[in-house]
């Protein structure tokens, strides 16, 4: 067996890198010397430690590498092709937008990509239906109020009114609100706290792993129900999956900025 700081140097890293991925839940050391508190590994887990080094220099957070780990082959497949295709799609808008801005014949119009932003949050908040509203707990009598709520952000949102920036700022808090478990969002919902006036929030959402990831469709229904909750209110708010894409259950938390 191997001490830490052997381990460490087969590995080519710190003896304090092994100490984090222990706390982290990622490689545990085959034992644990119960008096000194040394630490022991065998060669043979070298291959997860490179597992996890390739995971993070892909872009995994920490708990998608901690459902990795435990994952078959054919579900890491399945994970990397998402992570492909999110990455795909950022590089493209990413290469669009820097078009945009060294195209000496064509200056950036920034009203025309205001306006474009607008129809397609339009078009997101019409293709809305009354199948929609059951996974929220409303009837289809809602629909057309949930709209008008999102109508409403979404124009605000694009005037600078309610721009959300908690989490580049670094403010965020977790507010202690947590409801996992659910099937349908209306479970939670209906627990969910009245939001104060002029407050900042974040609606956290993780869902258990499943064909389908997370769409902006599902989080704008998501948005328009906790809006309408909380009618008439002047709120910064946000509604967006949270760091940690893999969970076992589904799971809504509430985070404010101060």
């Amino acid at each position: 067996m191997l001490t830490v700081g052997n381990f460490a140097a087969l590995c080519a890293c710190t003896p304090q890198t092994l100490r984090y991925y222990d706390r982290a839940g990622l490689l545990k050391p085959l034992r644990v010397d119960p008096w000194t508190g040394y630490r022991y590994y065998e060669e043979s887990q070298l291959r997860d430690y490179w597992r996890i080094k390739d995971y993070q220099q892909a872009g995994f957070s920490i708990g998608e590498i901690r459902k990795l780990l435990r994952s078959s082959e054919e579900e890491v497949r399945e994970a990397l092709d998402r992570k492909l295709a999110r990455e795909e799609e950022r590089l493209r808008r990413l290469r669009a937008l820097r078009e945009a801005y060294h195209t000496p014949t064509e200056p950036m119009n920034m009203e025309a990509k205001v306006e474009e932003a607008r129809n397609s949050i339009s078009a997101l908040t019409e293709r809305i239906g009354p199948a929609d509203l059951e996974e929220v707990g409303l009837g289809p009598e809602a629909l057309e109020a949930l709209r008008a709520q999102l109508r409403k952000y979404w124009d605000d949102f694009l005037r600078g009114v309610s721009t959300y920036t908690a989490r580049e700022a670094g403010q965020e808090r977790d507010t202690g609100w947590v409801r996992s478990g659910w099937e349908k969002a209306a479970e939670a919902l209906r627990e969910l706290p009245p939001l104060e006036e002029g407050g900042t929030y974040r609606l956290g959402v993780c869902l258990k792993e499943r064909k389908t990831p997370v769409t902006e469709h599902f989080l704008s229904v998501l948005l328009g129900a906790v809006l309408l909750q909380n009618q008439g209110k002047k709120l910064r708010l946000a509604v967006q999956p949270d760091e940690i894409r893999f969970t076992e259950e589904n799971v809504l938390r509430l985070y404010r900025a101060e």
